[in-house]
């Protein structure tokens, strides 16, 4: 009789078990007589491990949606007030349709490729983990137990796809299946957030306690106590940081909050903060979750990682070698927003991450540029970073700081586009900071002063003046600047939309693109060309 056979190949982020970027080459199993794979745990594993793949993005039918890059970073740092891509020679090159200033502006479109690229990031993995959970998994001849384990780990990685989409969009499809093929229509936010919550609470008692780049139980108890602090933001539509912020914790929100981060377990708090950043961070014991990146994986495991680590930055090149005569450097011209570099105490270590003034090779000597640009030649121009961007259609190679806060590397091999970095996601420093903000909430900052204070030695510092919400969130900005949090942890603060940041000569600089105010660009617009593929979606207000 011929025996079926299978093979099975296991992507890069089969790795994620074991060794981390230490090991993320592609291997090939032998050939598996097909009645025989799938009965043990281990073999059903390697199944699953394709759907952590998906965290780093892809272009989806030409929209970007790269997890540190183009557009599911930007969606947080260009439209807060961490980061800005403004353009260069007089508007001829990062232009671009002016798509990165409708982020700066919140002047948001609903054609952009950044919202289409963000949905269809969530929506693309949340089909592949319902494919993997009714096609693979189900099927599987396994113990009852070992396949909730597994399902315990799609279920919470699914979950945290429905938080971006309910942070992002707000009212949007709940998906539960890959077999239901009709048109979802919008479920209310707060109904999308009750589901998210519930199907992450019954997955954490069965998600592992250990798995470098896996939705692990302490990875799972993080995302819990993110759903739970930001609570009122996603039921609540009176809901705005200020006046209404449900201080008296009408639905026990904040108290979750704090019993989630409460359960967190066997994790430290690194004594040097740039270890979660090293290129090769996963020796960091901080880091709960991660998008795991390896540039030796056909150069596309690795791919979109660049903004983020800062490889796109030319001039980076010349801090780490004599010669500038790495390769691995673009042109991009992200810049740190003006103000987060004076933002920082002078002793704070974290303002490391951030750079301003003149910049030295690894010898010690100043750097000097010779370069020419829309205002002419410029030779042996010292590299000296100003915390300022006077035009944004022409900016200026000097202006605006520049942040630095993954390790940089001179090595030969690596391009601009891809990194061995781990893109961080959940670090044990935002369970400290969660708690610590819902103690304040609930009106027991006294009990919220260790966890801030273990942050702040470890920065330098002391104790800060007061712990108020206002405190909190610079301690949190600091923290986790350039990190993908700033835009969520504004909203829920109440500083969003006043767009604090923007240089009045800006907005007259960019006719085509205006500042918008109000509360509702604190979603994105739904995607027109979602809409125009099911028309049971409908647009959120004001757009």
């Amino acid at each position: 009789m011929k025996i079926n056979t299978k093979i099975i190949t296991i992507t890069a982020s089969v790795a994620l078990c074991a060794t981390a970027c230490t090991d993320l080459s592609e291997t090939v199993y032998s050939i598996i007589p097909a009645d025989d794979f799938g009965k043990t745990e281990e073999q059903a594993f390697s199944i699953v491990f394709s759907a952590y793949s998906g965290l780093r993005g892809a272009t989806y039918d030409g929209a970007r949606g790269y997890a540190g890059g183009e557009y599911i970073y930007y969606m947080g740092a260009l439209a807060a007030d961490e980061a800005i891509l403004p353009a260069c020679n007089e508007g001829k090159d990062w232009l671009d349709g002016y798509r990165y200033m409708e982020l700066l502006f919140h002047d948001f479109a609903p054609g952009s490729e950044a919202t289409t690229g963000a949905w269809r990031y969530c929506y693309q993995n949340i089909a592949n983990i319902n494919a993997i959970m009714s096609q693979t998994i189900a099927p599987l001849d396994i113990d009852s137990t070992a396949k909730k384990r597994i399902n315990a780990e799609m279920r919470a990685l699914r979950a945290y796809y429905y938080f971006r989409l309910i942070d992002w969009f707000g009212n949007v499809p709940i998906v539960k299946s890959f077999n239901d093929t009709t048109l979802p229509t919008n479920a209310p936010r707060a109904e999308v957030f009750q589901y998210a919550v519930s199907e992450l609470e019954d997955a954490i008692a069965y998600l592992p306690i250990n798995g470098y780049g896996r939705m692990t139980r302490n990875a799972g108890l993080c995302l819990l106590s993110r759903f739970y602090l930001n609570g009122y933001v996603f039921t609540k539509t009176d809901y705005d940081g200020e006046t209404n912020n449900y201080g008296n914790d009408p639905d026990g929100y904040y108290a979750k909050a704090v019993a989630a981060c409460d359960s967190v377990s066997n994790i430290i708090l690194e004594p040097n903060y740039f270890t979660n950043f090293l290129e090769r961070n996963e020796v960091s014991n901080e880091i709960l979750f991660c998008v795991v990146y390896d540039r030796t994986n056909d150069g596309t495991g690795a791919w979109g990682n660049w903004h983020v680590t800062h490889t796109s930055d030319e001039y980076m090149k010349y801090l780490v070698s004599n010669t500038g005569t790495t390769d691995g450097y673009g042109t991009g011209t992200i810049r740190v927003k003006p103000g987060v570099y004076a933002s920082f105490e002078a002793a704070d270590k974290r303002r490391e991450a951030v750079r301003v003034g003149v910049q030295y090779k690894p010898n010690g000597d100043p750097i000097e540029l010779t370069y020419s640009d829309s205002r002419g030649e410029h030779k042996n121009v010292m590299l000296n970073f100003i915390d300022e961007i006077q035009d944004i259609i022409d900016v200026y190679r000097l202006e605006g700081a520049h942040w630095m806060k993954y390790e940089l590397v001179d090595d030969p091999s690596e391009s601009q586009y891809t990194s061995n970095h781990d893109l961080v996601l959940m670090r044990y420093a935002e369970i400290l900071l969660n708690r610590a903000e819902a103690l304040i909430r609930l009106g027991r900052s006294g009990e919220a002063s260790n966890d801030v204070q273990r942050i702040r030695s470890r920065a330098g510092l002391g104790a800060p003046a007061s712990l108020t919400l206002a405190a909190i969130e610079l301690e949190r900005r600091h923290e986790f600047c350039f990190e993908d949090m700033r835009r969520t942890d504004m909203i829920r603060f109440g500083s969003f939309t006043k767009l604090a940041w923007l240089d009045s000569r800006w907005s007259k600089q960019v006719t085509e693109r205006q500042p918008k105010y109000g509360k509702y660009t604190t979603l994105y617009p739904i995607p027109s060309l979602e809409m125009a593929k099911n028309p049971l979606l409908q647009q959120n207000e004001g757009y």
